[in-house]
């Protein structure tokens, strides 16, 4: 009988540990619900230093049986970038661009976005936005030659693929990132990061209500070899044949070396939304270095 007993209490105990360290992000919704996300960059590139000051709504404009219709808009964003300063707003374009370009989300009954309802119309906008940004850059002194408004034009729109753009929620400092996942600690995903177009893998750690998560590349040397063959076909593609030939020695000198440390802080209300994030991230790549940190805040 006491055999028994002790057994059953390490079953128990153990099922208590599996439930406490266990969470499922699912935040309560409601048509109507209105969230605003209130978010501070500072950004660090070379020898810039960049800040981008936004605000994004996040509201539920419809229930559905499976799910909910949610909008999301920036509907604030400012930086201290000069309008003179073409390189400076081109590491700002896409943040710009958002302003221009609510996107209508259809989520599960988690959150977790699955579509984007007015996609056709958002791509419109950012093409045209895109069009008129790249003439501003082309008629820039001292623009290498080669730059062409088509090549440009190219590489920004493959940034607006429907599934590019739904990436975009996954990012780190996305409110919506976590919907939908059941996390413990030392959970792992594997998954494509949006800004950089690599593999990447994050690792989970709970606290309570508090989420952390630390994310690095996960690419082989082939997945480095198949990225920068991929990059120079799309922006040089005159000098793809060449790169194929060298790039074993190109990588093996280690002038293509490529690392990314991403770590943020999650704290969540009783209501399953993101309270607030902290993070900061740290990217290396073929000798350059770019560091940003976040503070994003639920209003």
């Amino acid at each position: 009988m006491k055999k028994t007993l002790v057994s059953c209490a390490m079953i128990l105990m153990g099922l208590m540990a599996y439930a406490q360290d266990v969470v499922k992000v699912s935040p309560k919704m409601k048509k109507g619900d209105v969230k605003v996300y209130v978010s501070e960059v500072t950004s660090y590139i070379a020898d810039r230093t960049i800040k981008m000051n936004s605000e994004v709504t996040y509201t539920i404009v419809d229930a559905l049986a499976d799910g909910y219709v949610m909008d999301v808009e920036t509907t604030k964003f400012d930086t201290d970038v000069d309008a003179n300063d073409m390189m400076g707003k081109l590491l700002t374009y896409a943040e710009e661009m958002m302003k221009t370009s609510a996107m209508r989300f259809q989520v599960d009954k988690d959150g977790k976005a699955l579509k984007i309802l007015n996609y056709e119309e958002v791509r419109g906008k950012m093409e045209a936005g895109l069009s008129k940004f790249i003439d501003e850059i082309l008629n820039t002194p001292g623009l290498p030659p080669m730059l062409t408004k088509e090549m440009l034009m190219q590489q920004m729109q493959g940034k607006m693929t429907e599934e590019t753009l739904l990436n975009s929620v996954q990012r780190f400092s996305s409110p919506l990132m976590l919907n939908g996942k059941t996390i413990a600690t030392g959970t792992e995903e594997e998954f494509i990061h949006d800004a950089m177009s690599m593999k990447a893998k994050r690792t989970y750690t709970v606290d309570g209500n508090v989420i952390s998560t630390n994310t690095v590349l996960n690419m082989s040397k082939e997945d480095i070899k198949k990225f920068v063959i991929d990059q120079v076909e799309k922006m040089m593609p005159d000098q793809a044949e060449m790169i194929k030939q060298n790039i074993d020695m190109v990588i093996n000198s280690g002038m293509l070396k490529m690392e990314m440390d991403e770590k943020a802080t999650y704290e969540l209300q009783a209501d399953g939304w993101v309270k607030s994030i902290k993070g900061e991230s740290n990217v290396s790549s073929m000798g350059t270095t770019s560091k940003s940190v976040i503070a994003i805040t639920l209003k």
